[in-house]
């Protein structure tokens, strides 16, 4: 990655890295939930925007990150919420829509609703949200796109 010099960075921030490296390489969450493989490019290029905005906020402030981690929340608790959080404002925005309420099936859209999914999931098997919230979170969202676009 260009954006940290990894002699350097804190072993948090290596963390951060690592399991966006094994989400990136395996496809497969820590809890085994399968990643839907890169059958088109919208997926990897899906992922790779998030991927890039997720690192771009830890390396502006790597010594925050690595404070928050010390201070009780997990690594990968804090990746897969970066994930959900980014890919969830990336669909909403607008920019991946065909036109008002439908995202376009020929760009990442799609994919960046999966893998919004995909990380609340994560985050249920995890035990930081309950299913209930997830659902409610996941319905707001496609509520959000039918208004976008």
């Amino acid at each position: 990655m260009g954006l940290f010099n990894r002699l350097n960075a804190p072993k948090e921030v290596l963390g951060a890295l690592g399991v966006l490296d094994e989400i990136a390489c395996n496809r497969v969450s820590s809890q085994g939930i399968a990643i839907k493989s890169a059958q088109f490019w919208s997926e990897t290029e899906g992922f790779q925007i998030v991927r890039g905005m997720v690192e771009r906020v830890i390396a502006a402030h790597p010594h925050d990150f690595a404070r928050v981690i010390q201070e009780g929340t997990s690594v990968r608790e804090w990746v897969w919420t970066a994930i959900a959080n980014t890919s969830g404002d990336l669909v909403e925005s607008g920019e991946y829509h065909f036109y008002r309420g439908e995202l376009n099936p020929l760009g990442p859209g799609e994919y960046l609703l999966r893998l919004f999914d995909t990380a609340l999931e994560e985050l249920v098997t995890m035990g930081v949200m309950n299913q209930d919230y997830a659902n409610e979170q996941k319905a707001a969202l496609r509520k959000r796109i039918k208004e976008v676009g």
